[in-house]
C-alpha cells in the first residue's frame, strides 16, 4: 500500500493522518500507563525521549503528564 492510499484509508476510517492517529494511540497508553503507576513512562509509552514525551502530552491534553496524573488521582474511585 502506497503512503497516499494509506494516508487517505486512514482518514477516511477515523479521520486522522497516520502520525496523528499513531500518537493518540500512544498517548492512550501513555494514560492508561499514568493511571496505574507512579513509574516514568514515556519508554513504555511508546516515545523515545522523555522531553518528547512531555511536550506531546502537554500539546494534547493542555496539562503535563504529572498534573495529569494529579488529577486522576484525585477523582473518585481512583487507585493508585
Amino acid at each position: 500500500m502506497s503512503h497516499s492510499q494509506l494516508h487517505r484509508k486512514l482518514h477516511a476510517l477515523v479521520g486522522y493522518s497516520p502520525n496523528k492517529f499513531i500518537r493518540m494511540v500512544r498517548l492512550a497508553k501513555a494514560k492508561e500507563i499514568l493511571s496505574i503507576t507512579n513509574e516514568s513512562i514515556a519508554m513504555s509509552g511508546g516515545f523515545s525521549d522523555p522531553a518528547c514525551f512531555a511536550q506531546v502530552f502537554k500539546q494534547e491534553m493542555d496539562c503535563t503528564p504529572q498534573e495529569w496524573r494529579t488529577r486522576q488521582s484525585h477523582l473518585p474511585g481512583a487507585q493508585m
